[in-house]
């Protein structure tokens, strides 16, 4: 599938205050320039979330909370030689599982 262009939030809100005024569907999709189903969706969207702004996207979980990092980053300050692994398996072996990538992100902070 081709990507598609993401509305810009002026033209939501445009289309967000054009519903409140009571135009149709179609008047309002040919009034701005777009198809009747985007005007669909973003009033569907505002009903259900009072926002017109793009949501955020479903993804894979962070595995390393905030409150893992900031022990972390505070047991790192300490022992600066540490390496991530060592950090996690002193205290969180059986609790979590990360990886190298995602905790040198979180620990590397100047």
């Amino acid at each position: 599938m081709a990507k598609t262009k993401a509305l810009t939030e002026d033209l939501r809100l445009r289309i967000e205050a054009a519903h409140k005024s009571g135009k149709g569907y179609k008047a309002k999709s040919k009034c701005f320039q777009v198809l009747v189903a985007t005007v669909q969706s973003i009033i569907q969207k505002y009903k259900t979330f009072r926002i017109v702004e793009s949501l955020r996207g479903r993804g894979r979980k962070p595995k390393v909370t905030p409150v893992l990092a900031r022990r972390m980053v505070r047991e790192v300050k300490k022992n600066p030689r540490i390496t991530t692994k060592a950090t996690l398996w002193r205290k969180y072996s059986r609790q979590i599982e990360a990886l190298d990538e995602v905790l040198n992100s979180r620990i590397h902070i100047n």
